[in-house]
């Protein structure tokens, strides 16, 4: 994804590592700077293995960029992770502030999928049953609430269902 901040682009991607890296443009993304590695797979975090389907956002009043990803350890399942750069430059590794993940598997789901008249409990048959909270995209921030879509499936035997999810939070922990 790409984040406009002043007259700079920075483009978000995956990296060959697994991680998560940036690139810079100061012209309209006619030219673009080396990577820079902002979050690598790294024992012991919850993103040992894999890091991937994130989005950036930038919140100037703060000073501090906000980096919301799917997560993988080894054996486990995808999450969610969230982790910060201070400073309006993303050029440059990411710190966790707080614990991750910050979203489990099914934890916004379970939130959502709670009613039998909602079409994420129809369709799979009964509740709990979408997980993979991913592909976050934080699309607004309004002062108080940053606002998350993602995704969600359900995974059935040779195939498997998506469901598209919002989610407000102020903290990128509580939602």
């Amino acid at each position: 994804n790409i984040e406009l901040v002043g007259n700079a682009w920075y483009l978000f991607s995956g990296s060959s590592l697994g991680g998560i890296q940036v690139r810079k443009s100061t012209d309209k993304g006619a030219t673009w700077s080396a990577s820079v590695d902002i979050i690598i797979p790294t024992k012991g975090k919850a993103w040992e293995s894999w890091a991937s389907d994130g989005d950036a956002y930038y919140n100037a009043a703060e000073n501090r960029w906000h980096y919301l990803f799917q997560c993988l350890a080894p054996g486990g399942t995808w999450n969610g992770c969230h982790v910060v750069r201070d400073g309006i430059d993303p050029m440059g590794p990411f710190k966790e502030i707080h614990a991750n993940p910050v979203i489990t598997y099914k934890s916004l789901w379970e939130k959502i999928c709670d009613n039998s008249n909602d079409d994420c409990v129809k369709i799979p048959g009964g509740v709990n049953k979408v997980q993979d909270s991913g592909t976050f995209d934080i699309f607004n921030y309004d002062g108080t609430y940053y606002y998350v879509s993602f995704h969600g499936a359900y995974y059935a035997a040779g195939y498997s269902v998506r469901f598209g999810g919002i989610a407000k939070t102020k903290d990128f922990v509580n939602w």
